[in-house]
C-alpha cells in the first residue's frame, strides 16, 4: 500500500536528500586536497645529452626535471601516487635495436606503404573480404618488420622508474590472418623490455582456419615459455576470450591487445608507470593506424584525442578540454578520461601502439 505524504512535507524530504548530498560532496572535495610531497632529486646521463640531466616526472624546463608527485582536484580522487619503492628513474629506449631497425630494407619496412594492393596477388580479394586487411601483401612482409617513430620528438627523452611491474599480454583472436597474429606477436616481443614482459597469452576463440592450429603452435614455441596459445571449442565472444587469458595470466598486469597491432617504440613504460604510481588506474596509448591495404604506418588522424561513446555506444574520438589542457604541465603528459578502453581500440582498425 503506498502511502501518499502531503505536499509541505514532500518538500520537505526533498530538502533534506539535497542536504545530505551537498555534506557528502563537501566532504569529499575535502578529502581531495592538492598534495605535494617532494622527494628530493636526481640524475642520469642520458645518450643525447653530454651532461647527466637532472630528472622530473611531471614539469620539464629545458634539460632540468623537479622530481616529486601530485594528485590533483579531480584526478583520482582520493588516489595518491605511491613512488616509494619504484627505484631511480632510467631510460628504457633500446638503442641498439633502434640502431638495428634503422638499417633494415625490405617490403613494409620502416612502416612504408607497399604498391600492391589486394588484386596484385592471387587470391588477394578474397583474403581481403574474409579478414579485412591485405592478408597476401601482410604475407610477403616481414614478421619483425622495423617501423619508424611516430611519437612527439620529446617522448624520445622521457624517462620513467626503474622498478616497474611486469605484464601479461593477453591477445584475443579469432580466424586472424596468420602473418597479421604473428606480427602482432613479435612487435611485443622485439619492442619490450624482457624484465617487464611476463608472457603473452594468445586466447583462439574457436578458430576454424587450419593455420591457427598446428602451425601457430609450431612457430611460438621458439619463444618457450614466453608465449603460450590458450584454445576455446566454443566461441566465447571478444570478453569471454579476455576472460579466459586473464584467468590464466600470471603477470602483476594485464594488458589487452587486438590481433592486428604492431608495438612502437618504447611502448609499455611509460603506461606501466602510471599503473605502478596507483593500481586502480586503467590506462591506454596512444593508437596510431596501419592500413588495412598497403599496411602503411601513419600517425593517429586529428592529433591526441579522448574516447567516447555516443548515444547508440558507437565509439567516438573527441578532443581534449581546454581544462585538461591547462592542467598538463607538457603536452606529451598523460591526460584523464573519464571513458577508456583498456589498452584497446574497439573495431576493425588495425593500430600502432604508441605512449610517452
Amino acid at each position: 500500500m503506498m502511502i501518499r505524504l502531503p505536499r509541505k512535507w514532500q518538500r520537505v524530504c526533498v530538502c533534506t536528500m539535497c542536504a545530505a548530498v551537498c555534506v557528502c560532496i563537501l566532504f569529499t572535495i575535502q578529502k581531495a586536497v592538492v598534495l605535494h610531497t617532494a622527494l628530493g632529486r636526481a640524475s642520469v646521463t642520458h645518450p643525447k645529452h653530454k651532461e647527466p640531466l637532472v630528472l622530473n616526472n611531471i614539469q620539464y624546463k629545458g634539460d632540468t626535471y623537479s622530481l616529486h608527485t601530485v594528485t590533483l582536484l579531480g584526478e583520482d580522487v582520493g588516489l595518491v601516487d605511491h613512488v616509494t619503492g619504484l627505484g631511480r628513474m632510467i631510460d628504457w629506449h633500446d638503442y641498439q635495436f633502434m640502431n638495428n631497425e634503422s638499417q633494415r630494407h625490405g617490403p613494409g619496412e620502416h612502416g612504408v606503404a607497399v604498391g600492391k594492393t589486394e588484386a596484385d596477388f592471387p587470391d588477394g580479394q578474397q583474403l581481403y573480404k574474409k579478414h579485412g586487411i591485405n592478408i597476401a601483401l601482410s604475407n610477403i612482409i616481414s614478421l619483425d618488420r622495423s617501423i619508424k617513430d611516430l611519437r612527439d620528438p620529446y617522448c624520445g627523452v622521457r624517462v620513467y622508474y626503474e622498478n616497474l611491474p611486469n605484464t601479461s599480454v593477453i591477445i584475443p583472436f579469432h580466424n586472424e590472418g596468420l602473418s597479421v597474429l604473428l606480427r602482432t606477436v613479435h612487435s611485443v616481443v622485439n619492442r619490450t623490455p624482457a624484465k617487464l614482459l611476463a608472457e603473452i597469452i594468445l586466447v583462439d576463440d574457436a578458430s576454424t582456419v587450419a593455420d591457427l592450429g598446428s602451425v601457430l603452435d609450431v612457430h611460438v614455441e621458439r619463444y618457450g615459455s614466453k608465449v603460450k596459445v590458450l584454445r576455446s571449442s566454443e566461441r566465447l565472444g571478444l570478453v569471454g576470450a579476455r576472460l579466459l587469458g586473464a584467468s590464466d595470466a600470471r603477470g602483476e598486469v594485464l594488458l589487452f591487445l587486438d590481433s592486428h597491432c604492431e608495438a612502437g617504440v618504447n611502448w609499455l613504460p611509460p603506461l606501466l608507470e602510471r599503473i605502478a604510481r596507483h593500481k586502480r588506474r586503467v590506462v591506454m596509448p596512444m593508437i596510431d593506424v596501419i592500413d588495412q591495404t598497403n599496411l602503411q604506418l601513419s600517425v593517429q588522424p586529428g592529433g591526441v584525442l579522448r574516447g567516447a561513446f555516443s548515444w547508440d555506444f558507437l565509439y567516438k574520438r573527441i578532443p581534449i578540454t581546454k581544462e585538461e589542457k591547462t592542467r598538463r604541465a607538457h603536452h606529451t603528459d598523460a591526460f584523464r578520461n573519464i571513458c577508456v578502453e583498456t589498452l584497446m581500440i574497439w573495431g576493425r582498425q588495425t593500430g600502432l601502439l604508441m605512449c610517452c
